[in-house]
């Protein structure tokens, strides 16, 4: 659910204004980013107790909002960029499959194995996440074409994503 991440730091702006999106986005993704680098240095072996387990999730979700918290004093902020950090692997539980700690269970609803209900499920991720971002904009920029190009390159990349992993 790489693009449905983005979705939700676009959700996650559009309730916290103060908070940078660039950050929302990192929080968002980091584990997939994280886990790019080790496929491409070819250490991937593993990798997913280190970036997709219950352990990781709740390591990012403290570091992330352990950090913010430090540099700004914005605790309710802080409390949101965590919260993202911690969505990545609880949508990756209905997408996909993850071993839930060290020798633990693995689990998760596999949604990757049905495409047409993942496409619909990550597209609407996007969407809502879209939606809160530009409800949240003054009225004047809600229908801008900066607003709308958001929202159309996610899903042009989420199609591209999709193509790309069920082909």
């Amino acid at each position: 659910m790489f693009m449905g991440h983005l979705g939700v730091a676009l959700g996650a702006k559009g309730t916290r204004r103060d908070v940078s999106l660039l950050l929302l986005c990192i929080a968002a993704v980091l584990p997939d980013l994280i886990d790019f680098a080790l496929e491409g240095a070819g250490h991937a072996d593993g990798a997913g107790l280190w970036t997709h387990s219950l352990t990781a999730m709740l390591i990012y979700a403290v570091a992330f909002f352990a950090a913010y918290a430090l540099m700004t004093h914005r605790y309710v902020a802080a409390l949101i960029v965590g919260m993202v950090a911690a969505s990545h692997v609880l949508l990756d539980l209905i997408t996909s499959r993850v071993t839930l700690w060290r020798n633990g269970p693995v689990a998760g609803f596999h949604l990757y194995a049905h495409k047409d209900w993942d496409v619909l499920l990550e597209m609407a991720v996007i969407v809502a996440g879209w939606y809160v971002y530009g409800r949240s904009l003054k009225p004047e920029r809600r229908w801008s074409v900066a607003l709308w190009t958001i929202l159309v390159v996610l899903l042009a990349m989420e199609s591209v994503t999709l193509v790309v992993n069920f082909s």
